[in-house]
């Protein structure tokens, strides 16, 4: 499997923007042809940190993990996402479902910025296949999933379906609070 590089993730999802170590919230190449947009919603970055050495071992050769704080993160990622062609087709369930990814944060030889994820589930088995079948070989997975909102509280639930390993579940629950002011430099922290 390929590492995503942040700024590949940013010009694929179209509306996320994510900041590079070179130039923030830039990228550095043209998507020419794109084959989709994205819209993520009722997005949650969960993280925790563990000891580099312990993310390093499952991580493959070539790639190493990233720190900040001296620890190396672990994200679970619950969202809902919208996908359409880029001239904004839609297919109503097809392309409307829940997702949930388990990411680090990792560099490449050339020092590079990236993503790697151990996991990512989705709720549409047509969306795990197609992306399961792409050069990039994405590690999705079939899942049963929920997502609930009520009134400043949102609920994910996951269960995996298809392939294994199983059982894989995840539950979360959050309280969306105040907005928090941006980072000024947490770019410039990472190492």
């Amino acid at each position: 499997m390929t590492p995503v590089p942040i700024h590949a993730l940013t010009a694929q999802t179209g509306r996320v923007t994510i900041q590079t170590q070179d130039t923030p919230g830039t990228c550095p190449f043209a998507i020419e042809r794109p084959i989709m947009r994205q819209r993520w919603e009722r997005l949650t970055f969960l993280h925790w940190p563990f000891e580099p050495a312990d993310v390093q071992r499952l991580l493959p050769m070539g790639l190493d993990v990233e720190t900040y704080d001296g620890a190396a993160w672990v994200a679970l990622v619950p969202f809902f996402m919208r996908v359409a062609t880029p001239g904004e087709r839609r297919v109503p369930w097809a392309s409307n479902f829940c997702e949930t990814n388990v990411r680090t944060y990792v560099r490449d030889g050339a020092g590079r910025s990236g993503i790697w994820f151990f996991s990512l589930d989705a709720s549409r088995l047509g969306a795990v296949a197609t992306a399961r079948a792409t050069p990039y070989r994405l590690p999705y997975f079939w899942s049963s999933m929920r997502l609930g909102v009520r009134g400043s509280r949102v609920a994910y639930l996951s269960e995996r379906r298809w392939p294994g390993p199983r059982p894989a579940t995840s539950r979360v629950r959050i309280g969306v609070g105040s907005r928090s002011l941006p980072a000024t430099s947490a770019s410039s922290s990472i190492s």
